[in-house]
């Protein structure tokens, strides 16, 4: 346990934990070695060895996060129902953070940030519409099962503390520069690898996922730091284009028909481009329009009926929306209530791939209102932060932030890729989603920053 954590105990009660903590272990061990079965004891070997872990978690916060984003990439393990390590690792940082508010320090303080209130509001509409969820809202339809409107509830608030958790977490610049450095690396490995073929099946096995927007927030961060970036050798600037480069020949080459993966990186790169240049910006701006001449038709050909089928959804939608407009009817439910509707003649069940749609379908208009707000606040705090930081890595960052913040806006349209319906993209698609909110949390970090610099 680290100082801070030590003198928030008097001795007393740290004699006491101690005499208790061994008397446990004492007691645990005799009745495993009575009862235990071998795979209960592989299980608590498994849990001592997490012990050094969490120590050391509480002790460097900064390597959690940078581990959800690591998890996210190459662990491809999923438990029941798309259980994942990010997903339990979220809940284990936020688990720690919260005990050592509450538990070990003597005044808990959080982070003042307009970006925060608006996530706290969507925290307690979430839950209200988890109990909302509860309701049958259809007479003749079913509910989703009580474990999936919890797997829809726990991405939305786990996306929402993922943000929140970043925020008050990382208290130093140097924290947030390896978190970010960190993820550019690894995300390299994974970008280099899938275009090399000899090497691409094994990158795709080991990839935990390669989403819309792990795309979005690699591109992101790894062209943001090339543009911004002048406190790095031109050549590591050079080297970093070239992924950028890879991971375009990736999507427009390799997966030209994922949509969702190279359309928001057009818009990312666009921005982050026109940030450093009006002039680059103008040129990018005319490049890109000859460019959707060209491919226009081909998007509308083989997406035509896609985006037919997702309009004709929208009125049956609607119809379920109505049901409880202000609060939402619950995770996961709309999916099948739309049963009671026909589409084309057809009654089955749908999701609207559409996270703006999602939001107003299972937490209701004031959840879309507050999202909007967030997304608006976060917004504004990174075009005020463009000038008030100093170093190159901060001037990355921010107008990264402010590429990646468009192309998730973008997506969203899309798909469900920020906030992954339970049915769709579902948990598993959280390890990809939470790259975004915790690269958003880290404006809130260099608003403090700066803050703190600046006279009074």
């Amino acid at each position: 346990m680290n100082e801070r954590l030590r003198r928030s105990f008097p001795s007393t009660t740290r004699d006491w934990l101690r005499f208790a903590t061994i008397f446990a272990v004492l007691l645990v061990s005799l009745a495993l070695g009575y009862r235990a079965r071998p795979n209960q004891m592989i299980l608590i070997m498994m849990a001592v060895a997490g012990i050094p872990i969490v120590l050391l978690l509480l002790r460097w916060p900064w390597l959690g996060i940078l581990g959800v984003l690591g998890t996210g990439i190459f662990v491809d393990y999923l438990g029941p129902g798309g259980l994942n390590a990010t997903v339990l690792l979220v809940i284990l940082l936020v688990g720690l953070w919260v005990s050592d508010l509450f538990i070990f320090q003597a005044n808990p303080q959080f982070v003042a940030s307009a970006t925060l209130p608006p996530l706290y509001g969507l925290i307690v509409l979430a839950t209200l519409a988890f109990a909302m969820g509860q309701f049958p809202w259809f007479r003749y339809a079913q509910s989703a099962p009580l474990d999936a409107q919890a797997g829809g509830y726990a991405i939305y608030v786990l996306s929402f503390l993922a943000f929140i958790l970043v925020a008050n977490q990382i208290k130093e610049l140097r924290h947030l520069e390896w978190i970010t450095w960190g993820f550019v690396g690894i995300a390299a490995v994974n970008i280099v690898g899938l275009i090399i073929p000899t090497v691409r099946t094994i990158v795709s096995a080991a990839a935990g996922t390669i989403g819309s927007v792990f795309w979005i927030w690699a591109i992101a961060m790894i062209y943001g730091q090339a543009l911004f970036n002048d406190e790095i050798k031109m050549k590591w600037r050079a080297a970093l284009l070239a992924v950028v480069v890879a991971a375009l020949f990736f999507l427009f080459i390799l997966k030209f028909d994922n949509k969702s993966g190279w359309v928001p990186i057009v818009l990312v790169l666009w921005v982050i481009t026109a940030l450093r240049s009006w002039k680059l910006g103008l040129t990018a701006t005319i490049v890109g329009l000859l460019g959707l001449l060209v491919v226009l038709p081909d998007v509308l050909d083989t997406e035509g009926y896609s985006l037919s089928t997702r309009l004709e959804i929208l009125p049956v939608l609607w119809q379920i929306i109505l049901a409880n407009p202000l609060f939402g009817v619950g995770f996961g439910n709309y999916y099948f209530y739309a049963q009671l509707f026909s589409v084309r003649g057809w009654y089955v069940t749908i999701n609207s791939h559409n996270n703006y749609v999602d939001v107003v379908a299972q937490i209701g208009l004031l959840g879309i209102g507050f999202f909007l707000w967030f997304l608006g606040q976060v917004a504004l705090l990174a075009w005020s932060l463009r000038t008030r930081v100093h170093s190159g890595f901060e001037k990355a960052y921010v107008n990264a932030s402010l590429g990646g913040l468009a192309g998730m806006v973008l997506v969203m349209g899309l798909g469900d890729w920020v906030l992954p319906f339970v049915y769709n993209i579902g948990l598993s698609g959280f390890r990809s989603s939470v790259m975004g909110w915790v690269f958003l949390g880290g404006l809130v970090v260099l608003e403090n920053l700066v803050k703190d610099r600046e006279p009074a």
